[in-house]
């Protein structure tokens, strides 16, 4: 969708190429969640710290791990959401017609973010459709 030689659009979904950065910027964003949650993959166990005399080393990684799915969750929920935004906007720029199921999520992404217009802060906007799908307001939308 970004790059002109697949979409058939400008590059990164800008509206004047070449001047503003379109959703580039989300891009990058992405590419560093996606960076973070490698980071977050690798094993507790990686880092073993024996506890109880050598007895119970798995007690101390039960919380980290929690915390790391915790953690990956949110961040994948800004990858996705990301995702969405930048798809939704090439689908506003074309004339093709899309399924009943992508015009839902793309309604819903609209109902949320505005088409771009020119370049903008877009951090606010990623937040809430990133908050949208933790919560399943997705889900909601689709209704079936």
């Amino acid at each position: 969708m970004m790059d002109p030689q697949w979409s058939g659009q400008n590059a990164f979904l800008a509206n004047i190429e070449g001047v503003e950065s379109g959703l580039m910027i989300i891009q990058y964003v992405a590419a560093a969640l996606i960076a973070e949650l490698h980071l977050l993959s690798n094993p507790v166990t990686q880092s073993n710290v024996p506890v109880s005399l050598g007895k119970e080393d798995h007690v101390s990684m039960g919380a980290t791990s929690t915390y790391r799915t915790l953690r990956s969750s949110e961040l994948l929920a800004q990858v996705i959401a990301n995702e969405l935004i930048c798809s939704s906007e090439s689908l506003r720029r074309t004339e093709l017609d899309a399924g009943r199921g992508v015009r839902k999520v793309t309604a819903w992404v609209g109902s949320l973010v505005p088409a771009l217009t020119s370049d903008r802060s877009m951090s606010d906007e990623c937040m809430r459709v990133a908050t949208g799908l933790l919560s399943g307001s997705l889900s909601q939308a689709m209704g079936d």
